[in-house]
Order: structure tokens, then sequence, then C-alpha cells
């Protein structure tokens, strides 16, 4: 991909706290990766504080400003407790779970924003729940927390692949709670990475904006009902879902040393294409122009925004120049603790940037200016 100019990156105030205005074809088995970093005053759960990088403004994006909140049928409910509970909804014949955090401010039964967070295939909700650090900032802004684990029982964590299943957790919640159907959102990583960009294709006249991490997709048979903001993080020396295409050793080798990923398109890709060339898909089909403008956000960090992209818009995209398949920001300590092989395997989060905040700022600028139901 041709990289055009670069230029320093702005220190960019965080977005507010925002509540009154408030599939793929094939499976990815993910290392177990995780989340719970901090910028300037946020505490990750090892005690530590770090700083990250904050995004850049999109280039013509809608501001969080401007679209009122949206109420869903559920504010006309009373606030359930804040806290954390399983629930579980049927889809068909069959039976799916998912995760729920209430935040305290849901007690004031306002609109809220919603964030779908979709773990890898076989991760369990419970610890994604803990370390990507979404509950925690939730808590913080206001805003429920969903991890779905799929259809099938609690032993076989991951199977979320259901675009059914998805979409029914949503209509239940959006009945259920009092959320603010112009800030729901989606996001996760490897395979739920994929799960996300390819629900929020489909649903993109309900989820406002996506984010990807080491993991993406295009679904072509999808038509867009609107330009959808992606937001995506991806590195370099991923050894699981490859950076330039195919399926790395750690796919089926998850607790070995694996050999460097290749640095160029492999022959055969196995149906996951270089992750430039899914990103360029995104960026046309918002309306962006090709080339995008690189950011150097850090020593191993670039972030790549596309310019001129449709009304309500972006695609941003983090290329960490030494990341591995692992969730940007995550708690070193926390990381390890629940991944025990990651270390002797060497993989290992970058602590450059956030990827908990950042997307959240990101999703927070791109609400859903209308809605097309």
């Amino acid at each position: 991909m041709k990289l055009m100019t670069v230029r320093a990156v702005p220190n960019v105030a965080r977005v507010p706290r925002i509540r009154s205005v408030s599939f793929a074809t094939a499976l990815v088995y993910t290392i177990l990766v995780i989340a719970c970093s901090s910028d300037g005053d946020r505490t990750d759960r090892g005690g530590t504080t770090s700083s990250a990088t904050e995004s850049p403004k999109d280039a013509g994006g809608a501001s969080a400003a401007v679209v009122a909140p949206r109420p869903s049928p559920g504010c006309s409910q009373a606030a359930p407790p804040a806290g954390i509970s399983q629930q579980t909804i049927g889809v068909g014949a069959d039976a799916g779970t998912y995760r729920e955090m209430v935040p305290s401010a849901a007690v004031e039964n306002e609109p809220l924003p919603l964030i779908i967070d979709v773990p890898g295939f076989g991760a369990a909700v419970e610890r994604v729940a803990l370390v990507h650090g979404f509950e925690t900032l939730g808590e913080q802004q206001g805003a429920y927390i969903l991890t779905p684990n799929g259809i099938g029982p609690a032993s076989a964590p991951g199977n979320n692949t259901n675009p059914a299943f998805l979409k029914a957790v949503l209509d239940a919640s959006e009945q259920r709670l009092c959320i603010d159907m112009a800030r729901v959102f989606a996001g996760g990583i490897s395979w739920g990475g994929r799960v996300a960009s390819t629900v929020g294709c489909h649903l993109a006249d309900r989820i406002a904006a996506i984010g990807a991490v080491s993991g993406i997709a295009y679904d072509a048979t999808c038509q867009l009902s609107r330009p959808l903001p992606v937001m995506v993080f991806h590195g370099k020396l991923d050894t699981s879902v490859q950076y330039y295409g195919g399926i790395g050793y750690n796919f089926t080798h998850p607790a070995e040393l694996a050999p460097p990923p290749p640095t160029a398109p492999p022959a055969d890709t196995q149906g996951f294409q270089p992750v430039e060339t899914v990103v360029a898909q995104w960026a046309a089909a918002d309306g962006c122009t090709p080339e995008p403008e690189t950011t150097q956000v850090s020593e191993h960090v670039e972030l790549r925004t596309f310019l001129g992209c449709a009304e309500g818009s972006a695609v941003e995209f983090y290329v960490i120049s030494d990341g591995q398949h692992a969730w940007p920001g995550a708690n070193l300590a926390t990381f390890n603790e629940a991944c025990p092989n990651c270390r002797s395997t060497g993989i290992q989060p970058t602590q450059e940037i956030d990827a908990t905040r950042l997307l959240w700022d990101f999703w927070m600028q791109h609400p859903l200016a209308s809605q097309s139901r």
C-alpha cells in the first residue's frame, strides 16, 4: 500500500463522557488476548497507569454532540440493578448465553451507549470481559457492555458466529435496557473482530460503528445500508492471523514458539486476505480515497487515516510493526495470568497504544445519525 503524507500526532483531548446525549467462512482459533490498560487517569487492574495516544478526530465525521440520544423501548421499564449477570436467550430451537454489565449510571434510567464485545473463538467470556477492560470503562463512562458467549453450552465458549444470535441479543437488550440506539457499537479480536465486521455490515442500520483487533473481514455479499465507521488494529508479527494474509503457525500450534510470519502475501491465504486488502475494501465501501494519510503515533505504531469518506463515516487503521496476536494496551501481568503460554511463546501486547480507549473515543465520535429501520 502506498503511503502519503507523514505528520506529527496532535495532542487531542479525550472525548468527554456522554450520557444524556449520550460470517466470515473460516474459523479463527484465537490465543486469549486481553486489554485492561489506561490513559492518564485510568488505572489498570495491575495497579499501574499508562499513557496512550488518543485517536485524532476523523476528517468530516459526525460529532457526538450533534446527534441526540435515541431511547430504546427499554427506557420505559424500571432500570435493572447495576452489576454483572448471565443472560439466556432463545434463538429458534437453540438457546444462547451472554454476559451483561449494567453500569451504576443505569439507575438514572437515561439512554446509555451499548458495546458488544465479541470474544475470539474459544475464549471464555469471563476472562475476555475482565481483561478487555470495556466493563471498567463502561462503569466509568456510563455504558452497557455485552459479551456474547454464543449458542450452546457454556462448556463450548466462543460459539458466537451465528448472526441471528447477535441480532436476538440486540433485540432483547433494546427491550430490557434503556439503550441509546444512536450509540450501539460492536468490536472484537481475532474471530471476534471478523464477527463484528460482518455483523456490523449486515446491521449497519442499528450498529453505529465497529472495531477489529487482529482480525477483520469484509463480506462481499453484504450491501451496506449506509457507510460504516471502522477502526482496525493489526500487528505485522501476528502469528495466528497473519498481516500479509493466511493462517499463521499459532493457529494450529497455540502453545509453541512460532517462526517469523511472512513479509509478503503467501501463495495460499486460506480465505484470509492480507489485512491491507480488507481495510482497503472497507475504505472503498465507505467512499474514502484509496490512499491514506499516515501518522507516526509512536516508535512502532503508525495510524493510516483514509480521507474523503462519506459523511459520518471514517476508516482508521493502526499498523503495529512489532505487534502480535494481542490486544494493544493490555496490562502485562493480567495478560500473562490469563494466557500462561503467551510469555513463553513470545506473544505480548504492545504498550504503546491503548485499543480500549482509542475505540471508545472513536465510537463516541461516530454515533448513528439517523434511524433507517
